[in-house]
């Protein structure tokens, strides 16, 4: 077995315990991101085994103590043109506050370690809401960027699927010509989101990224994209764009209306098409959201779904 297989088999059964030991102790898995569950603690064994990540132990000797993912970003370090990092976790024991808060500071040290060894600028790391961990993170130097609210939306075959666009609206091909019009359409969609808030990136870079991941989803990198256009209008109106993960869930990448579109009800009919075209291909949809985006939390919720426990994005910037 090689190393990097022995350090996948080590994280596997850190990984399994500590979900066991989550669970006996009557605390959900699911308030880890992401959460222990059997097919995520695969993915994260393939990623150390394949070289993608590597693990940050809070002791070595003993992997049960606590530990983080740590994973090179190439799509962000392309994009801002220097280094750049994301965590998972921290994935701690449930013990008391004390001992999480010193282990979450131990683990924070680590990974502003290994970002300077390896040139990383920008660590980003999205996880739950415990008040132990958090502030042991804080503690070791990362910045709070957004607190994030989560629902989840079961893919049932009851649900009141949209009957076609609004009157005046098609959906568009995300083939066709028009179709690359759209994010010029859309402007300025996105109005929330960790980079947004971070100073440092800071609102122009938000949007340039934005921007990007709706061009990417356009070309093919979503599984499926729904354009809301304007037959009078002669232009784009909507966009909503998901991605399936493993065959059991699917993942809200983007849902925007170009502004004079908004506060009309569009947003609706555009999120249940994607959702009917997604049924049968996942078991459930998850969407993010800045925990003060109202008008989204109101169609969620109004269209079924749950909330789901909420996520923290933190960043860690270091300088050369």
């Amino acid at each position: 077995m090689t190393g990097p297989d022995r350090e996948a088999a080590v994280l596997a059964g850190a990984l399994a315990r500590l979900a066991g030991s989550l669970a006996s102790a009557g605390r959900p898995f699911d308030l880890w991101a992401p959460p222990l569950t059997p097919r995520a603690v695969r993915a994260a064994a393939d990623r150390v085994a394949q070289g993608a990540a590597e693990v940050l132990w809070a002791d070595r000797a003993d992997p049960d103590r606590g530990l983080m993912l740590y994973t090179p970003s190439a799509g962000e370090t392309a994009f801002f043109g220097y280094g750049c990092a994301r965590l998972a976790g921290p994935y701690l024991p449930p013990e008391d506050q004390e001992r999480r808060e010193a282990k979450a500071a131990r683990l924070a040290a680590l990974a502003s370690d290994r970002a300077r060894e390896r040139g990383d600028r920008l660590v980003t790391l999205k996880t739950g809401q415990d008040p132990a961990a958090l502030r042991g993170l804080l503690a070791g130097g990362f910045g709070l960027a957004e607190n994030l609210t989560v629902l989840a939306l079961d893919l049932a075959p009851d649900f009141e699927y949209s009957a076609g666009p609004p009157p005046g609206f098609i959906w568009l091909e995300r083939g066709s010509d028009l179709a690359e019009t759209l994010v010029e359409d859309l402007g300025d969609f996105f109005y929330d989101g960790h980079l947004r808030h971070d100073t440092r990136p800071g609102p122009k870079a938000a949007r340039r990224i934005w921007r990007r991941a709706a061009l990417d989803d356009l070309a093919g990198a979503a599984d499926e994209a729904v354009i809301l256009w304007d037959g009078a209008g002669g232009r784009g109106a909507g966009l909503a764009t998901a991605s399936l993960i493993d065959g059991e869930e699917a993942v809200l990448s983007i849902l925007a209306l170009a502004e004079p579109y908004r506060g009309q009800g569009l947003g609706r009919p555009l999120l249940s098409e994607l959702i009917r075209r997604l049924k049968g291909r996942a078991g459930r949809l998850r969407a993010e959201t800045a925990a003060y985006n109202l008008p989204a939390l109101a169609l969620y919720q109004a269209l079924g779904f749950k909330p789901a426990p909420p996520l923290t994005a933190l960043h860690l910037h270091l300088n050369y």
